[in-house]
């Protein structure tokens, strides 16, 4: 079962908590780190066994220091609005995605090295949540080994989610203060007066707001082919 994990979260986050339950049905849980998660490449992780021995090595986050201060977040390289980045990756044969899972590379397919695959490379699924539900939305459509795939609160499209959501609405504002020149004033928030079908004509009174509007509805029109809702794939 290849688990796409969250927008914050990581390959031991969500993935740690559901494969107990998993496994209890037969199935092993592979996962990754996708795009601008599981914090930088030099974290690392502590494994202790039952006997109190412990191993610690490196957990596989792919962060991004981009604000150059030293301290990379638990999302800080994430291109949430281009999904397809995480797509990419869990096709690479080295990834532990699908072809991974049929070749038995070591550490995969093969969990104890005596060259012998241990997991059955003809019973692939997805777990997708959130923005797990996205790139998994992808996967699914271009990857014939997956079988079947359980696609939760996958939202769409990516633009409207960070223009409504109160949760996410920070992140428009990241991205539309990190164009240049920045298309939000500064100390002001995230204010775009978009018009909604079938209402009232409304006058658009906020500096810059058309501006954003342009740019938000270009980005959702570049995004079409990736999204769940709009997707002919899915």
């Amino acid at each position: 079962m290849i688990f796409g994990h969250g927008f914050g979260d990581s390959s031991l986050g969500g993935p740690t908590i559901v494969s107990p339950v998993l496994a209890q049905a037969g199935f092993a849980t592979v996962s990754i780190n996708v795009a601008g998660h599981g914090y930088g490449p030099r974290s690392n992780v502590v494994i202790t066994d039952k006997s109190g021995n412990s191993t610690t090595v490196l957990s596989g986050g792919r962060g991004v220091d981009l604000d150059g201060n030293g301290i990379i977040g638990s999302t800080e390289g994430c291109l949430v609005l281009t999904p397809a980045q995480s797509l990419a990756r869990l096709l690479q044969a080295d990834s532990g995605g699908p072809d991974a899972i049929r070749a038995g590379n070591p550490g995969r397919g093969d969990l104890d090295g005596d060259g012998v695959a241990d997991l059955d490379g003809s019973r692939i699924y997805y777990v997708g949540q959130s923005l797990g539900s996205l790139y998994g939305t992808m996967l699914n459509a271009v990857e014939p080994g997956v079988r079947a795939a359980v696609l939760n609160v996958g939202g769409g499209s990516v633009v409207d989610i960070a223009r409504w959501s109160d949760a996410y609405q920070s992140l428009a504002e990241q991205f539309l203060n990190s164009q240049v020149p920045p298309l939000l004033a500064p100390r002001t928030t995230f204010k775009d007066t978009y018009p909604f079908r079938d209402q009232p004509v409304k006058i658009n009174d906020v500096p810059g707001a058309s501006d954003v509007q342009d740019l938000l509805e270009l980005l959702e029109w570049l995004q079409n082919q990736v999204i769940p809702l709009s997707s002919p794939h899915t």
